[in-house]
């Protein structure tokens, strides 16, 4: 369901605030075993000695709830949640 706005209706620098998502752990290894299997998304061990330090998401897995987290035309959120 679309609420009327296209790619060239956003500015840039344009912002738009969403509710907050946590996502846990097991969730976050599991999304990168799947789909970008890096030693820093899929193992403590490996990430530790990244340039992180420490396990991290893959940017794939922070983009994925972005479609559902877009604000419809009233500022709502959650756009394609109303389907």
């Amino acid at each position: 369901m679309s609420d009327g706005r296209y790619f060239e209706d956003l500015a840039v620098g344009q912002t738009f605030r969403s509710k907050a998502l946590r996502i846990e752990k097991d969730r976050m290894i599991a999304f990168a075993q799947e789909f970008d299997p890096q030693p820093q998304h899929v193992s403590e061990q490996a990430a530790a000695s990244s340039q992180f330090g420490r396990l991290v998401a893959s940017g794939w897995h922070t983009a994925a709830p972005s479609p559902t987290e877009t604000p419809d035309a009233e500022g709502s959120g959650g756009a394609a949640r109303r389907a």
